[in-house]
C-alpha cells in the first residue's frame, strides 16, 4: 500500500488505469454499470444473481449502497462454501496428522459431513470435555486456507492452547488482542468471549465478512 486511497485518488486511479488499458477513462459510477453487468454475465449463484438483479432496477437506487456489500458477502460466501464442501473429511484428517490409520470418534463425522457434504451453515454439537471438538473447527480451517474461522473461548489458558493445537498441525492461527494489528491473514482466530463483543473486534469481522 502506498497511502490512503479516499474517493478522488480512487476515481483518478480508475480512470488512468482503464484509459491506459481500454483506451477510455471509466469513473466510479461508470465502473458500478460495468462490474454489474460482468457479474451477470458470469455468476452462478443464485442469491448473487438476485441482488444483482435488484441492483439493475432503478426504482430501488437508494438502496445500492447495501445491496453492493450484500453482494460482497454473498458472493465470498459461496466460494467459501464451494471450498469447504469440496474436502474429503477422511483424507483430511489423515493428512492433517500425517497418519493413514487416523480415524475421527464419536460425533466428529457426522458433524463435519454435515457441514460439508449437506452443506448445512448451523451445527450444533454437544462433546464432552476433552472430547476433541477443536478437531472438527481446525480441520475446516486447514482443508480451506482462504478462510477464516473465529474461535470464541473463555479462558486465555484454552485460547493459548488451542494456538499450540494449531501450530503443531501448521495452521496459522492467532489470538486476538485489540491493541495489535487486526490478523487477516490468520485461518484460526481465537478470542475471549468478552472481547468478541468489543467494538474493534466487530470491525475486524465485518471487515473479514466483506472483503475476505
Amino acid at each position: 500500500m502506498d497511502g490512503y486511497y479516499n474517493t478522488d485518488r480512487v476515481r483518478n486511479t480508475l480512470r488512468c488505469k482503464t484509459r491506459e488499458r481500454i483506451g477510455v477513462g471509466i469513473g466510479v459510477s461508470d465502473w458500478q454499470h460495468v462490474y454489474l453487468a460482468i457479474q451477470r454475465k458470469y455468476t452462478t449463484d443464485r442469491q448473487v444473481r438476485w441482488i444483482l438483479d435488484r441492483l439493475g432496477d432503478d426504482r430501488n437506487g437508494g438502496q445500492k449502497s447495501g445491496d453492493w456489500q450484500r453482494i460482497f458477502s454473498a458472493s465470498k460466501m459461496a466460494r467459501a462454501m464451494q471450498s469447504i464442501r469440496s474436502i474429503d473429511v477422511q483424507t483430511q484428517l489423515r493428512e492433517m496428522f500425517n497418519d493413514v490409520t487416523a480415524q475421527f470418534c464419536g460425533v466428529q463425522q457426522a458433524a463435519l459431513q454435515a457441514i460439508v457434504e449437506e452443506g448445512k451453515r448451523q451445527v450444533l454439537v454437544i462433546m464432552q470435555t476433552s472430547g476433541r471438538k477443536s478437531l472438527m473447527f481446525m480441520l475446516l480451517a486447514q482443508g480451506s486456507p482462504r478462510g477464516t474461522t473465529i474461535v470464541v473461548v473463555l479462558t486465555t489458558s484454552l485460547q493459548q492452547d488451542l494456538k499450540k493445537q494449531c501450530s503443531k498441525c501448521f495452521i496459522k492461527s492467532a489470538v486476538w488482542d485489540s491493541t495489535r494489528a487486526p490478523p487477516f491473514g490468520a485461518q484460526i482466530v481465537i478470542v475471549i468471549a468478552e472481547l468478541a463483543v468489543t467494538k474493534s473486534f466487530a470491525r475486524f469481522i465485518n471487515i473479514k465478512h466483506t472483503w475476505g
